[in-house]
């Protein structure tokens, strides 16, 4: 095992205003019989391919489906998408990320109706909001999808920004972690 000290996965401007979303029509994510989705390994390839496609498409970050069009997982990422006021997430083909079930228990305390379900990319294009957890993001907005603005306004949704922020007020509380004093560990 070894420490590296956090760093975000997106910049200050993208956790602000969101970031675009692409789903990926060249690739698919590897089935879990080839490669288990539930663990945390290092099987990128897809991911990456996806990435690529995404910039090549004007968007900067991916999210790849399984052979029938269910989403998967974004690259690196758990996504949800905000449905007639509930949030939902895909129940398979994906990480079983702290992160997002964290959001899942952070949806509960909110009242928000929140669960794992088969979800189809449609549903994303379609959805009221959407948004990535990550340990190195937290609750990533996304402000378009296939370059259509998702929430109102073309930025960042309200539910997405509001998950965000709880996440953070708790996490630097303490929540679900011990945070590190990295000026008073160097001095050791």
């Amino acid at each position: 095992a070894f420490a590296v000290p956090f760093e975000f996965m997106f910049d200050d401007d993208q956790r602000a205003r969101g970031v675009d979303l692409v789903i990926s029509r060249d690739r698919i994510r590897i089935p879990p019989k080839a490669v288990d989705p539930m663990a945390k390994n290092f099987h990128w390839l897809d991911m990456q391919m996806a990435l690529f496609e995404a910039g090549d498409r004007g968007g900067e970050w991916a999210v790849l489906t399984d052979a029938d069009g269910y989403l998967a997982e974004a690259a690196g990422a758990n996504i949800f998408a905000v449905i007639g006021g509930a949030v939902v997430t895909p129940d398979s083909g994906c990480l079983d990320g702290l992160t997002r079930k964290s959001v899942l228990e952070l949806c509960g305390e909110l009242g928000v109706p929140a669960g794992c379900r088969r979800v189809h990319a449609d549903e994303l294009r379609d959805a009221d909001e959407v948004f990535m957890t990550t340990t190195a993001g937290s609750v990533m907005p996304v402000r378009s999808v296939d370059g259509s603005s998702v929430a109102p306004g073309g930025g960042a949704g309200e539910l997405s920004v509001r998950l965000h922020n709880l996440y953070w007020e708790k996490r630097w509380a303490g929540w679900h972690g011990t945070p590190v004093r990295y000026d008073s560990a160097a001095a050791q």
